[in-house]
């Protein structure tokens, strides 16, 4: 899959001028010896999804909430569904989900309804666009799938790093986030609110917490 980087009309006005920040490198220092344990983790994951939803199917769409009530809609297609959540945690999952976000999981239809047995990845609407760290750097989530990572060099805000991202669903207010590339794999945990976001970023060899970003949304120009 070929990535591609967004046009940003010139990032260096909206961050004002930018001291040296810390490199990609800060991310990615335990990500290598971390990869394939990652790798084993989701391969379990996806066989245990297998084994535990054979009567259900694969589905993927969008949400859609009117007057309290989630409604699914399946992608490329018009036709709505009420969801029933088969299990607590997907009860869980859909109050953290706003209109018009994105899943992918497992269920079952029925006449009028998705009996939802699983969510097993999202995209978020909200968090697509530009955000800031300050002075240290810029995200550009361009889409449910791509993020470009600008960070400050001779005082200008140039690409350092063009990743995939998955994000899928976690206990509590957070989800968890994988960031990719063609040789490693970096895990946090993300809590996002309308213009505000907190990634943490894991050690995948210990678990412990590396790194913490604080980003805030950049809205866009008219």
């Amino acid at each position: 899959m070929v990535t591609k980087t967004s046009n940003i009309a010139n990032p260096h006005d909206a961050t004002g001028q930018l001291a040296q920040g810390a490199t990609l490198q800060s991310l990615t220092l335990h990500a290598e010896s971390g990869f394939l344990r990652v790798m084993r983790l989701i391969a379990a994951l996806l066989l245990s999804l297998i084994s535990c939803h054979a009567l259900a199917r694969p589905i993927s769409g969008f949400v859609s909430i009117e007057n309290g009530q989630h409604y699914f809609i399946e992608h490329g297609t018009t036709v709505k569904f009420a969801i029933r959540p088969g299990k607590t945690e997907v009860v869980e999952s859909l109050k953290k989900l706003s209109s018009f976000d994105f899943f992918q999981g497992q269920g079952e239809f029925t006449k009028s309804e998705l009996v939802l047995d699983s969510i097993d990845f999202v995209g978020l609407r909200s968090l697509i666009g530009l955000w800031s760290e300050g002075r240290q750097s810029l995200f550009d989530f361009q889409d449910f799938q791509k993020v470009v990572i600008y960070q400050p060099v001779f005082k200008l805000m140039t690409p350092r790093a063009q990743l995939h991202y998955s994000i899928a669903p976690s206990a509590g207010s957070d989800w968890k986030i994988f960031f990719t590339d063609e040789n490693s794999v970096i895990l946090a945990s993300l809590i996002l609110s309308e213009a505000r976001a907190t990634l943490r970023f894991y050690n995948l060899d210990t678990g412990d917490v590396f790194k913490k970003v604080e980003l805030t949304k950049i809205p866009k120009r008219n």
